[in-house]
């Protein structure tokens, strides 16, 4: 059953990514938005059943308490049983929303990366006013590192500083700066992670390679052993004295420790992309650069709307 709901869902991502991706941008767009107040309508009916459900139990137990009839505790039995498929329905419904949400995202995140590269190799005189920022707030928005940050890039590029007043033109500088500050913060909390995933993969490859000579050492000594002395060689090898038997136990140890703390460092969140699974740790690291330099890119651009405000 699991294998027929998992190619269920891979047939539908892959027929959903393929028809966003040839649709136009604003037919994407005007998709996402509609699904997103459907999301947040879904949410809220799920929420509101939740919070019904949890009343309906703290009422059983209390007419438990108080000794009411059985048929009395039946009938917010069958009440509840009621509630609770209800809130399982609509559980699934929000969880085929927030998938199809996901395939729009990454759908959304390709069109808009590739009219920025495109935009990237005009000079900047050719480029459209704006047009590169809005395009860079855009995939920001639908990009996985959107959940981690606490504003909202379409309002960065919604801004006009020619409507505002000069109290409103301090408070854009001020949205301008705290997200200026906030992308570099996230920066240098993916080049930490960077430098952690980069000791965790040359470890693992450390790891591999004691093994792989691991394996030679016991293949030669398994070659090299005589039929005669086969009892004799199981623990020490060929003529192997205690101090070289010692010396494998470590080595063993070594190989052992390595591995514990490989697996301990594997427990770490890694990044998932909506076209990928769990990633590899070169993929990974591949990844993290790819979102550091976005996240760069898009400072530059934030950096120089606000040498663009006017007094500056």
């Amino acid at each position: 059953m699991r294998i027929i709901i998992y190619t269920f869902f891979l047939i539908l991502s892959t027929y959903i990514l393929v028809a966003a991706q040839t649709a136009p941008i604003e037919t994407i767009e005007t998709k996402l938005i509609a699904l997103e107040n459907s999301i947040r309508e879904t949410e809220s009916r799920s929420n509101a059943l939740r919070s019904e459900l949890e009343q309906r139990l703290k009422r059983t137990d209390s007419l438990k308490t108080i000794g009411s009839s059985e048929k009395v505790l039946m009938e917010y039995t069958a009440a509840s049983f009621r509630l609770t498929q209800k809130l399982e329905q609509t559980t699934s419904e929000l969880k085929k929303l927030q998938f199809e949400r996901g395939q729009i995202h990454a759908a959304l995140y390709a069109q808009y990366s590739e009219k920025i590269d495109s935009l990237k190799h005009l000079s900047k005189s050719a480029q459209p006013e704006g047009r590169l920022f809005v395009l860079m707030s855009k995939r920001l928005q639908v990009s996985p590192l959107a959940g981690n940050l606490h504003f909202n890039p379409r309002q960065l590029a919604a801004i006009d500083f020619n409507t505002q007043d000069s109290l409103g033109l301090l408070i854009y500088k001020q949205y301008l700066q705290d997200a200026s500050r906030e992308l570099s913060s996230e920066i240098a909390s993916i080049e930490n992670k960077e430098v952690e995933i980069a000791q965790i993969s040359a470890l693992e490859s450390k790891a591999d390679e004691f093994m792989e000579e691991m394996e030679e050492s016991n293949m030669l000594q398994m070659i090299s052993s005589s039929p005669e002395d086969t009892r004799e060689n199981s623990f020490y090898g060929n003529g192997a004295t205690d101090e070289n038997f010692g010396n494998l136990i470590t080595a063993n140890e070594q190989a052992r420790s390595f591995f514990y703390l490989i697996n301990n460092l594997q427990h770490n969140p890694q990044v998932n992309y909506p076209e990928s699974g769990p990633l590899s740790y070169p993929e990974l690291l591949e990844k993290l650069k790819e979102s550091r330099r976005f996240l760069e890119s898009y400072q530059k651009e934030v950096i120089l709307k606000l040498s663009q405000m006017p007094g500056n």
